[in-house]
Protein backbone atom coordinates (compact mmCIF):
# COMPACT_ATOMS: atom_id res chain seq x y z
CA UNK A 1 0.00 0.00 0.00
CA UNK A 2 1.12 3.04 -0.81
CA UNK A 3 0.03 6.31 1.54
CA UNK A 4 -0.45 9.61 -1.00
CA UNK A 5 -1.92 11.95 1.33
CA UNK A 6 -1.66 12.04 4.77
CA UNK A 7 -3.20 15.15 6.54
CA UNK A 8 -4.52 16.04 9.73
CA UNK A 9 -7.85 16.99 10.44
CA UNK A 10 -8.57 20.90 10.45
CA UNK A 11 -8.89 22.12 13.97
CA UNK A 12 -10.61 25.63 14.72
CA UNK A 13 -12.71 27.59 17.24
CA UNK A 14 -16.20 27.99 16.52
CA UNK A 15 -16.31 31.39 17.85
CA UNK A 16 -13.64 33.16 15.41
CA UNK A 17 -14.10 36.26 13.82
CA UNK A 18 -14.58 34.96 10.34
CA UNK A 19 -16.96 32.15 11.32
CA UNK A 20 -19.32 34.53 12.99
CA UNK A 21 -19.23 36.85 9.87
CA UNK A 22 -19.87 33.86 7.68
CA UNK A 23 -22.81 32.99 9.87
CA UNK A 24 -24.30 36.79 9.53
CA UNK A 25 -23.93 36.96 5.74
CA UNK A 26 -25.04 33.59 5.09
CA UNK A 27 -28.04 33.93 6.88
CA UNK A 28 -28.83 37.53 5.90
CA UNK A 29 -28.46 36.11 1.84
CA UNK A 30 -29.98 32.90 2.25
CA UNK A 31 -32.92 33.76 5.09
CA UNK A 32 -31.65 30.44 6.71
CA UNK A 33 -30.03 29.72 10.06
CA UNK A 34 -26.37 28.43 9.17
CA UNK A 35 -25.51 25.17 11.11
CA UNK A 36 -22.26 24.95 13.06
CA UNK A 37 -20.66 21.43 12.84
CA UNK A 38 -17.83 19.59 13.25
CA UNK A 39 -16.41 16.63 11.46
CA UNK A 40 -13.16 14.24 11.73
CA UNK A 41 -12.22 14.70 7.90
CA UNK A 42 -9.60 17.12 6.68
CA UNK A 43 -9.09 19.16 3.58
CA UNK A 44 -6.46 21.70 1.63
CA UNK A 45 -6.96 23.80 4.60
CA UNK A 46 -4.76 21.74 6.61
CA UNK A 47 -2.07 22.71 4.53
CA UNK A 48 -2.53 26.49 4.68
CA UNK A 49 -2.65 26.16 8.41
CA UNK A 50 0.71 24.54 8.71
CA UNK A 51 2.59 27.19 11.22
CA UNK A 52 -0.49 29.06 12.04
CA UNK A 53 -1.23 30.24 15.58
CA UNK A 54 -4.00 27.96 17.16
CA UNK A 55 -6.65 31.18 17.07
CA UNK A 56 -5.67 31.75 12.92
CA UNK A 57 -9.33 32.92 11.97
CA UNK A 58 -10.28 30.56 9.18
CA UNK A 59 -13.66 28.73 8.03
CA UNK A 60 -14.45 26.01 5.53
CA UNK A 61 -17.69 26.97 4.42
CA UNK A 62 -19.83 26.33 0.99
CA UNK A 63 -23.10 25.02 -0.69
CA UNK A 64 -23.85 21.46 -0.43
CA UNK A 65 -26.18 18.73 0.74
CA UNK A 66 -27.26 15.94 1.97
CA UNK A 67 -25.53 14.34 -1.92
CA UNK A 68 -22.14 15.79 -0.93
CA UNK A 69 -19.13 13.63 -2.45
CA UNK A 70 -21.48 11.24 -4.04
CA UNK A 71 -21.70 10.17 -7.67
CA UNK A 72 -24.49 12.42 -8.35
CA UNK A 73 -23.38 14.92 -5.97
CA UNK A 74 -25.35 18.31 -6.89
CA UNK A 75 -26.57 21.77 -5.28
CA UNK A 76 -29.47 23.51 -6.15
CA UNK A 77 -29.04 26.88 -8.69
CA UNK A 78 -30.27 28.91 -5.70
CA UNK A 79 -27.48 27.71 -3.60
CA UNK A 80 -25.11 28.16 -6.80
CA UNK A 81 -25.96 31.82 -7.16
CA UNK A 82 -26.55 32.86 -2.94
CA UNK A 83 -22.70 31.13 -2.54
CA UNK A 84 -21.49 33.58 -5.04
CA UNK A 85 -23.03 36.70 -3.26
CA UNK A 86 -22.02 35.16 0.11
CA UNK A 87 -18.38 34.84 -0.70
CA UNK A 88 -18.05 38.30 -2.88
CA UNK A 89 -19.72 39.65 0.72
CA UNK A 90 -17.51 37.70 2.89
CA UNK A 91 -14.46 39.08 0.67
CA UNK A 92 -15.43 42.76 1.03
CA UNK A 93 -16.21 42.43 5.08
CA UNK A 94 -13.54 40.25 5.87
CA UNK A 95 -10.43 42.26 4.58
CA UNK A 96 -12.20 45.77 5.94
Amino acid sequence: MEILMNLPPVDGDKNNSLIKLGQKIGEAVTDQKIPLFGGSHTTDAAKFLVDKPDDFPMIIFGPGNQSLHSSNEYIDESMYFNFIEIYKQLMIEGLK
